[in-house]
């Protein structure tokens, strides 16, 4: 996840529980929820953050993932944890910076040939972002769902049909 607002795709699917926010009122959010549960808070470092208000289990909100994720920031008292997220230049920023620093001494064709191999450079480069985070995804293939659902006896409530 990159940061600053690289984590908002999460807003959408595990923080908000898969629902709707523009059609869920908090007493019908829950008939409207599928998917993914709202995200907890879990782990060994969380007393070190929010100075033990955090409790393990406890849902994470927007606000929270917008300081953790977007700023670096404790999640409940907003002081910035460890360094603060480096920013890079655009690659159009720093093309253009590099085109400026050319000798104005130059000759024309010089200057053009020199400019386009900064542009060329910067075409091949990727756009660097800080990272904020990882999120990992794991899907089993198929066969695992066919295997689980075979170990299940047809008693089971959990059994169904594939």
């Amino acid at each position: 996840m990159t940061a600053g607002d690289g984590y908002a795709y999460l807003l959408k699917h595990v923080a908000a529980g898969d629902v709707d926010r523009r059609m869920a009122t908090s007493l019908t959010a829950h008939y409207a929820a599928s998917g993914y549960p709202a995200g907890r808070w879990l782990g060994r470092g969380l007393s070190g953050l929010g100075n033990g208000q955090l409790t393990a289990g406890s849902e994470v909100t927007e606000e929270q993932m917008a300081a953790l994720f977007g700023r670096a920031e404790d999640p409940i008292t907003g002081t910035t944890l460890g360094e603060p997220y480096r920013i890079y230049k655009s690659p159009s920023q720093s093309t253009a910076e590099q085109v400026r620093a050319i000798d104005p001494g130059l000759p024309s064709a010089l200057r053009d040939l020199e400019t386009e191999r900064i542009r060329n450079a910067a075409a091949r480069q990727k756009t660097k972002h800080a990272v904020a985070g990882f999120d990992l995804t794991f899907s089993p293939v198929k066969s695992v769902s066919a295997l689980w659902d075979r170990a299940t006896t047809p008693t089971d409530p959990r059994h169904r049909r594939l």
